[in-house]
């Protein structure tokens, strides 16, 4: 089972938003949208953040374990798999 960080699993999130929506540009300036939102409305970022976990079945890792899995792995250990 591989865990993941919630660093990594935020870069990811950040990496999918920039590469769906185009740099917000201001005159000669570019700023990511990632960071855009991010700066502007975090309560948006952070339930977008969370929406974007759920809908790719990332959780808590279980037990004491500090990170996130896929939902899917833990059912396939339980399995035996």
């Amino acid at each position: 089972m591989k865990i993941y960080s919630e660093r990594e699993l935020r870069e990811r999130y950040n990496d999918l938003l920039n590469d769906y929506y185009e740099p917000i540009r201001i005159g000669e300036l570019s700023y990511s949208p990632a960071d855009v939102l991010k700066s502007v409305d975090e309560t948006a970022w952070r339930e977008g953040f969370n929406n974007w976990l759920d809908s790719e079945g990332i959780v808590d890792a279980p037990g004491d374990i500090d990170g996130f899995v896929y939902q899917s792995e833990i059912e396939d250990e339980e399995d035996g798999d």
